[in-house]
């Protein structure tokens, strides 16, 4: 390939990978638009990319659980919901969009860094936005936010990883300013910060009791690997920061948190003394009626499933108040999936899922990415699976291009690869 066409493509293939940024957590139709260049750019860029990648195991996965739609749209799953079905599993085959992502990423630091940090000023910047200034704050008035996000959980989310984020890279960005003028780096430090500060405020106040639990989870997870990979002195650090911030978070919005895990203990209550039909109609007592819901569809139709988009016409079918509800989906990734399609594609799916967690470990072990960006990428994806243990977001856009973006991120080392493979045969 001519240098001059090769610098075109790259130049494509950024464009694409700032676009996506920007669009991953708020414009959709940005985001789908920058992965077709990206696609694009990936095919045109090397004449062998195909036929190397074809051999990749998402590529292999992506096959697998087409041929398992197809199979299943034909043979298994009602005609009448066959239009419905397509769009679903249309949606679920899109997680594979990570890889032309992951394809222009590849070890290239500058590039991941690039894109993450986009992403997040696009994100806080949008939120700053569309924030009404003229309102008391909401860890006062007890107010829950979402600002601008149809759903809370989108928002407590999205907010929870720029905290793991922050977090993960803070040492990065203190070594990196070592050196810095005293005012330049007290000024950069001030802003990131600010944005911990910001960022962690948004994840209180949302008040999404699952994703507290998935973050808090994924704390102990990072500070776990922290400690194995630094040993103990660093380990005093990490307690005395996290006294600081349970002290101070439990200081602001004590109270309204308390009342919220409350809420779930006393439903609770009702499954110790045995009398699950009588769950309060509640966030709680509606998840626990479903995943009650969900095992019975699932033992119906074990191997295949009722269909991508069957788990709505399901609820319908049930007594008050689960009918009641206007939910889509059962709110757990677990139960969820394996009423929609099954054993067989559950696992095809999940093995996408930890394949995306070895690569970015064999990257790391590899020396290919940095402890950092590792520990981020990785944690993200966990935590990003442990919320869909309490609100299921697998079938919408939102979560859609966030797990590009951190399946991508993840997955450039491995990938890289087999780019490396194709350019060094078409050259």
């Amino acid at each position: 390939m001519l240098p001059s066409i090769r610098l075109n493509v790259n130049t494509f293939a950024i464009t694409g990978i700032i676009l996506f940024a920007i669009g991953a957590l708020q414009f959709p139709a940005l985001a789908s638009a920058s992965l077709w260049l990206l696609t694009i750019g990936m095919i045109i860029s090397s004449p062998q990319v195909t036929k190397h990648l074809i051999y990749s195991p998402p590529v292999i996965l992506w096959l697998a659980f087409f041929l398992f739609t197809l199979i299943g749209l034909l043979l298994y799953w009602p005609a009448a919901q066959r239009i419905a079905n397509i769009d679903a599993a249309r949606r679920l085959l899109g997680l594979w969009w990570f890889i032309p992502l992951a394809w222009w990423i590849g070890v290239n630091e500058k590039r991941v860094l690039f894109c993450l940090t986009t992403a997040a000023i696009a994100f806080v910047f949008e939120r700053l936005i569309v924030t009404d200034w003229t309102t008391p704050l909401a860890i006062i008035s007890g107010e829950r936010i979402r600002l601008g996000f149809s759903s809370i959980n989108h928002f407590a989310q999205y907010t929870a990883t720029l905290l793991i984020g922050l977090l993960c890279l803070m040492p990065r960005v203190w070594q990196y300013t070592a050196h810095w003028q005293r005012a330049r780096r007290i000024f950069i430090l001030a802003i990131y910060s600010a944005l911990m500060i910001i960022s962690a405020y948004w994840l209180v106040a949302s008040q999404s009791r699952g994703v507290w639990v998935a973050f808090t989870v994924t704390l102990f997870i990072i500070g776990s690997v922290v400690v194995i990979r630094y040993g103990r002195r660093v380990l005093w650090r990490g307690l005395l920061l996290g006294m600081i911030c349970v002290a101070g978070i439990s200081f602001a919005v004590g109270d309204f948190v308390i009342k919220r895990f409350n809420s779930d203990a006393a439903t609770l209550v009702y499954l110790q003394s045995h009398q699950p039909h009588v769950l309060p109609n509640n966030s709680t007592g509606i998840r626990l009626n479903m995943l009650e819901s969900g095992w019975k569809w699932w033992q119906q139709a074990p191997l295949v499933g009722h269909g991508p988009a069957a788990v709505a016409s399901l609820i319908a079918r049930e007594p008050a108040p689960l009918s009641e509800q206007p939910y889509k989906h059962l709110h757990n990734v677990l139960i969820d999936t394996l009423v929609r399609v099954g054993l067989i594609g559950a696992v095809l799916l999940q093995s996408l899922f930890v394949w995306v967690l070895l690569a970015a470990w064999q990257g790391y072990q590899h020396g290919q990415i940095k402890f950092d960006l590792w520990l981020f990428s990785s944690a993200a994806l966990i935590f990003s699976f442990l919320c869909n243990l309490t609100d299921l977001r697998l079938f919408g856009w939102d979560w859609q291009n966030y797990w590009i973006l951190l399946a991508g991120i993840a997955a450039g080392p491995t990938l890289s690869a087999f780019r490396q493979r194709s350019t060094s045969i078409a050259q």
